[in-house]
């Protein structure tokens, strides 16, 4: 008897064939699989689905920050002339152990302070954020200049990416869910959107009052946000913030989705 696997799983990414499509313009496979993609949207105007499987040929509905903040970097990139969002200018570096100067004793080592045992409450108490004041006066995105504007087209892409962010926004914390069917938020999600957000404003799809508003707000959620090595590798924080988060408690959902918790001292 000859036993025949075949995966019924593989699928084509949506966030991969955009950025296929305006990596290589002129590649006729990169231009097959974007059109295999580029209209799978939620009628309900929640962004962009993650993909197309391969097989079925139906959508993977899953909506995600990731998908839709990498469209609007990728559309942002194209607006750019191709030019990357960071270039060397922007990045600095620490001076390495080798450069910096030897001191002249050795400190000594430092006792480590235990850590009392946290037990985390059945209910964290959720808080409202308030935004951190101004800084200054919201500048209009005409100030940073486009080298290829995008076209109606790719326009209405951007805006129907950016509409996850939208959909997926809670007012009271300032943040936004990685997931659209998961009510929580990574650091790393939360880079997602402010990449997706600083697009936004640059492709004039927000305002720059919303722009500022909704950073500002951001960081007054992070600075309240007491972090800790124990929750960096892999934190979800939930969207309704707690005050003076310690950690974070992983546990499995019936549905087999990994949630986590937080705890308050």
């Amino acid at each position: 008897m000859q036993l025949i696997i075949t995966n019924t799983i593989n699928s084509i990414s949506t966030k991969a064939a955009f950025g296929w499509r305006y990596l290589f313009p002129n590649n006729a496979y990169a231009q097959q699989i974007f059109d295999a993609v580029k209209n799978l949207r939620s009628p309900d105007g929640g962004g962009f689905y993650a993909g197309l499987y391969e097989e079925s040929k139906q959508p993977n509905k899953a909506l995600t920050g990731n998908t839709n903040g990498l469209i609007m970097e990728i559309l942002y990139y194209k607006a750019r002339g191709n030019r990357p969002l960071i270039g060397p200018s922007g990045v600095s570096f620490a001076p390495s152990q080798s450069q910096s100067k030897p001191s002249a004793t050795t400190p000594p080592t430092p006792t480590p302070t235990p850590t009392a045992k946290v037990n985390p409450p059945a209910t964290p108490a959720a808080v409202t954020i308030s935004p951190i004041p101004p800084v200054g006066k919201p500048q209009p995105s005409s100030d940073l200049a486009l080298a290829q504007p995008l076209t109606v087209i790719q326009k209405r892409y951007a805006a129907a990416a950016w509409a996850y962010f939208q959909a997926n926004y809670q007012s009271a914390t300032g943040l936004v869910s990685d997931r659209s069917d998961v009510k929580g938020a990574t650091l790393w999600g939360l880079g997602d959107y402010l990449a997706a957000l600083h697009a936004a404003q640059a492709l004039n799809i927000i305002s720059p009052t919303e722009f500022d508003l909704r950073t500002r707000k951001l960081l007054a959620a992070l600075g309240q946000m007491a972090f800790i090595s124990a929750i960096l590798n892999y934190p979800r924080l939930p969207i309704r913030v707690t005050n003076n988060l310690a950690y974070v408690k992983t546990r499995c959902c019936s549905e087999g989705i990994w949630e986590r918790t937080c705890s308050r001292r």
